[in-house]
């Protein structure tokens, strides 16, 4: 039964003992006593924790019911506790420890539940307990014990747990050998200069080599770098950033144990654009469109049923139109167009804007750059004007600093004579420009082109003609000229009765008779005649 006792005994401590190995991550495990648990009246917690897991178990279940006081009052929390996240050590009998084979902590000093030759009484929560230098009571070739060790952010010591027994355990810190970059400070000087005041500092007998500048772009591109001077922990630099963009600027402080940086040591800055040098325009970057200098301009254009000239008839109605554009760089501001109607010209309506006393006046309040506006006026010339009758339009603007007006344009038209003619070739009246009469083939005698009736001569036929065809050859304006002339009756011999022959005087009458009938054919004859 002993026998059984002592191996099941051997092989605990065996256990244990591989667990201690395990949790020291390299230390002098051959100086501890990996099989000692002090499960006895002087334990924090009996028998101790030798894993992190178990601490934090113990700590939870908290069977004493004082661990949370007793730990909080040598600076060990709950919290990190259960962060499992403390280094593993040794304490040496000289109260020394160690973490990683370096010295972390001097002059150790435990707590314990009893009394002990060299300790001292510390009350805590209303409990007292017993301090005393650990290595007082060590027991015999037990040179280190394993603890649970918790540093700060900076790697500095704060406290300990002894595995065997769970006691805490504090010590002096030894000075751990740090470096940090603290602050940077910018100051514009001008658009693209800054001045960078740069701190940094060491402890623990490490040193600042210099403090480096840097500004980087939005990719994370370093693009400008300055160095303050070696061997100063505090320095100021002069760093010009030629592009517009936004930078990230970081001192890094150069040290013994290697470059580092902070978010003290990082700012932000924007170089703004080359403001435009045009005066009144600074707040503009240079690149800007509108960084160019003001240059007003407008300009109008006439012109009269889409050309700038035209001939328009006597009393109809024609068109005016008038354009207005921004030529310049600035919108323009009440800009008015105006045109009065030449002589003879009579405004009759307008798109837009008012006509009074013969004059066209529209008034636009504002123009933008590149705007162009149109207006039509009708018009109508009432009577006949010789020559050319020339229409100006004007547009003037206070934004545009020079003239007044600031442009002028013109239409002209002239207007047509109409006349009636007889057209010589087609014998009908029509109406032409008066330019353009012929005297070769027309008349301005419409009477030409009239109607006539007419004897045809060649037919005896009456016939209507124009009179500008009449020819006495062909026709004759007597018409009964075409009437037939009855043809007369011839007279009538009465029956010669013959007489008995009786010399001269028969011989006589028959002369006599003959030379009447040769009398009266010539009568008739002459009388057709006459009535030609």
């Amino acid at each position: 039964m002993k026998l059984a006792r002592a191996i099941i005994i051997g092989g605990i401590v065996a256990l244990l003992s591989l667990v201690v190995l395990g949790h020291l991550e390299g230390d002098n495990a051959l100086a501890l006593n990996p099989s000692a648990r002090d499960c006895d009246n002087n334990s924090i917690i009996y028998c101790g924790a030798i894993t992190p897991d178990e601490l934090a178990t113990k700590y939870a279940q908290n069977k004493t019911g004082d661990l949370p006081a007793l730990y909080s009052h040598y600076g060990i929390s709950g919290a990190m506790i259960n962060a499992k996240s403390q280094k593993q050590g040794y304490v040496t009998k000289a109260g020394d420890v160690y973490y990683n084979g370096k010295v972390v902590a001097k002059k150790a000093i435990s707590v314990g539940r009893q009394y002990n030759t060299g300790s001292w009484a510390v009350g805590i929560g209303g409990h007292t307990y017993y301090e005393r230098y650990t290595g007082t009571h060590y027991a015999a070739g037990v040179d280190a014990i394993a603890v649970h060790i918790w540093f700060d952010a900076n790697g500095k010591f704060v406290a300990a747990v002894m595995y065997s027994c769970g006691n805490a355990l504090i010590a002096t810190p030894v000075e751990v050998p740090t470096v940090a970059c603290d602050t940077l400070t910018v100051e514009k000087i001008s658009r693209t200069q800054y001045r960078l005041t740069g701190k940094a500092h060491a402890t623990g007998g490490a040193t600042i080599n210099a403090i480096h500048y840097y500004a980087f772009d939005s990719a994370s591109k370093p693009v400008v770098g300055v160095a303050g001077p070696d061997g100063q922990s505090t320095s100021t630099v002069t760093m010009t950033i030629p592009n517009p963009g936004t930078y990230k600027l970081q001192a890094i402080a150069l040290t013994s144990r290697g470059n580092t940086s902070s978010d003290g040591c990082t700012k932000s800055v924007i170089v703004d654009q080359e403001p435009c040098p045009i005066p009144g325009k600074e707040n503009l970057p240079k690149n800007s469109p509108q960084c160019v200098e003001d240059k007003p301009g407008v300009s109008i254009t006439k012109m009269v049923n889409n050309a700038e000239h035209q001939t328009v008839l006597v009393g109809s109605i024609y068109e005016y139109e008038i354009s207005v554009k921004n030529t310049g760089n600035v919108p323009l501001k009440d800009v008015i167009v105006t045109d009065t109607a030449p002589a003879g010209v009579a405004f009759i309506s307008a798109s837009s804007g008012e006509i009074k006393g013969g004059t066209w006046r529209n008034t636009l309040p504002t123009l933008a750059v590149g705007e162009s506006r149109s207006f039509t006026i009708a018009a109508k010339i009432a009577a006949y004007k010789a020559g050319v009758i020339k229409n100006i339009a004007c547009v003037e603007t206070p934004t545009v600093p020079s003239g007044n007006p600031d442009d002028c344009d013109d239409a002209t038209v002239e207007t047509v004579r109409m006349i009636d003619v007889c057209d010589l070739r087609s014998h009908t009246i029509v109406r032409i420009n008066e330019k353009d009469f012929d005297g070769d083939h027309m008349t301005k005698d419409i009477s030409q082109c009239e109607d006539l009736k007419v004897c045809r001569l060649s037919d005896k036929t009456v016939v209507t003609i124009k009179k500008s065809q009449f020819d006495a050859q062909l026709y004759s304006k007597t018409l009964n000229d075409c009437v037939p002339k009855p043809k007369p009756t011839p007279p009538v011999t009465p029956p010669t009765v013959e007489l008995p022959h009786t010399g001269i005087i028969d011989t006589f009458g028959s002369s006599l008779g003959l030379g009447s009938l040769v009398g009266a054919s010539y009568y008739y004859v002459a009388s057709r005649r006459s009535v030609r």
